[in-house]
């Protein structure tokens, strides 16, 4: 607002001041097109005399009055928008939230709380035929911050094996890159159901699951290692989770610690997250029926809301992981997934 003023006039308060421009000559162009008043008066440094009086009280209001004519279009369309999108941010910031605090107690990178809130989120916008495509992209997109995130606050805690991450991750990134390949040729329905039916078997080891079930005395190694590595990563892309969903479970039931188990597999969701994140921009470039603002799959504005809240709340999930036994946690959370994984499969199959 300031620059025309500058350009045209000077202000004294709300008073009209001369204006000289780089050659010395006045410059009264831009106020006389503001103010037509100024047009009836006479040329040369007399006219921008200050007015006297009841004349300078009535350009001092044509000023203000100016003013707010241009504030207030911006501010209420500001406003506005703000108010209009009320409920898909305050469900942004509440999934963001949740979803760090759960990576941070479970070692999870959270997508199993940003994939469900997204799909359903993007379908009631009128996006249903993207809508899984892009929830699985952006979750994978916001994992990567958030399980940095979470494997730092655990490696302060003496409970990451970063020679297991070392030897696992190349099978993982592997993994992840097919995975994202293969979403590229399935339909959202059939996306959607996959993640429901994955979810539901994930929500029941959450709830029945017990520490002390054993399928080895340690990781395996070579080729064991090599198919379900990437089989962990193929399957934690195409549903847009981190890699710790299973990571947790393949750690514990070969003997690690619970706590160093969450710590570890908290690394896996870099792995998955990054060349998931890069194949979902280059397999959705220029598809149709996309939401406003996403680059290929991934969509930046929930990317950009998500992370930061994620990122926040995954080292309060991490302190509190290893304050409680995490038992009752697990369980709750298991029935909320499985609650969620059931209606993701009944809507996609009824829809």
């Amino acid at each position: 607002l300031r620059e025309p003023m500058k350009r045209g006039f000077a202000s004294s308060w709300l008073f009209l001041e001369p204006c000289q421009n780089r050659k010395g000559k006045p410059c009264p162009d831009i106020g006389a097109r503001m103010f037509p008043a100024l047009l009836a008066r006479p040329t040369g440094r007399r006219a921008f005399a200050r007015p006297a009086g009841a004349a300078a009280r009535r350009e001092a209001e044509q000023v203000k009055l100016y003013l707010q004519s241009i504030r207030r279009p911006v501010t209420g369309a500001g406003m506005e928008l703000i108010v209009e999108n009320l409920p898909l941010l305050l469900a942004l910031g509440s999934a963001g939230l949740f979803a760090g605090l759960v990576a941070g107690l479970f070692g999870i990178g959270g997508g199993a709380v940003i994939v469900p809130v997204l799909y359903f989120l993007l379908g009631g916008m009128g996006f249903d035929e993207t809508a899984q495509h892009v929830a699985v992209a952006t979750s994978l997109a916001t994992i990567i911050a958030t399980s940095s995130r979470s494997v730092m606050a655990h490696h302060k805690r003496g409970a990451v094996d970063w020679g297991v991450l070392k030897a696992w991750s190349p099978w993982i990134v592997l993994g992840a890159l097919i995975g994202m390949v293969l979403a590229g040729f399935m339909s959202g329905r059939a996306l959607t159901i996959l993640f429901g039916g994955v979810a539901l078997i994930i929500a029941l080891q959450f709830f029945f699951g017990r520490p002390d079930w054993r399928l080895a005395d340690d990781l395996a190694t070579g080729l064991p290692r090599a198919g379900l590595g990437g089989a962990m990563g193929t399957l934690s892309a195409l549903m847009g989770i981190g890699g710790g969903t299973f990571g947790v479970s393949l750690m514990t039931m070969s003997g690690r610690p619970i706590h160093q188990a969450i710590g570890t597999a908290a690394g896996f969701g870099v792995a998955i997250g990054v060349p998931g994140a890069i194949a979902a921009i280059f397999t959705g470039w220029g598809k149709s029926g996309l939401p406003p603002g996403s680059l290929g799959y991934v969509n930046l504005p929930a990317f950009i809301m998500i992370s930061v809240l994620t990122v926040t709340m995954a080292p309060i999930g991490a302190a509190v992981a290893h304050r409680l036994d995490g038992v009752v946690l697990k369980k709750a959370f298991g029935v909320l997934l499985a609650i969620v994984a059931g209606r993701m499969i009944y809507a996609s199959i009824a829809g």
